[in-house]
């Protein structure tokens, strides 16, 4: 396995931070629908 130059890395650990807080967003969303569904209609 060739060695990933640093910088590479770094982006890459950026990019799966994003996604995780993408996620958390969109399971917040989801609960708060859930709890109050008349604001979302």
């Amino acid at each position: 396995m060739t060695e990933q130059p640093q910088e590479d890395r770094r982006i890459v650990d950026e990019d799966v931070e994003d996604v995780e807080m993408e996620e958390e967003e969109v399971a917040e969303f989801k609960r708060l629908k859930e709890l109050n569904p008349d604001d979302f209609e």
